[in-house]
């Protein structure tokens, strides 16, 4: 029974450095996986000469967000000013 508890700590103690090592490679696709996924979206919005709307509404202590896809030309940014 004694080794039996030992051989189970020594399977759940895992040294701090792997673990770092793991979370860091982890970390790093994650990394990429979102760089290749924004780099398509972009890719994809310029094909179609479209931009990304984003605004955020709060209300009764909830963030509602919302993301909409428009044409470039009714984009706010490309809007004359009005004087």
């Amino acid at each position: 029974m004694v080794e039996n508890t030992v051989e189970k700590e020594q399977v759940q103690e895992q040294p701090l450095d792997e673990t770092m090592q793991q979370q860091a490679m982890e970390e790093a696709e994650r990394r990429k996986r979102v760089e290749a996924c924004t780099a398509e979206i972009n890719e994809t919005l310029s094909k179609y000469n479209c931009e990304l709307d984003a605004a955020v509404l709060l209300r009764a202590g909830m963030v509602m967000p919302s993301v909409k896809v428009i044409p470039a030309e009714l984009s706010p940014r490309n809007q004359a000013p009005q004087q």
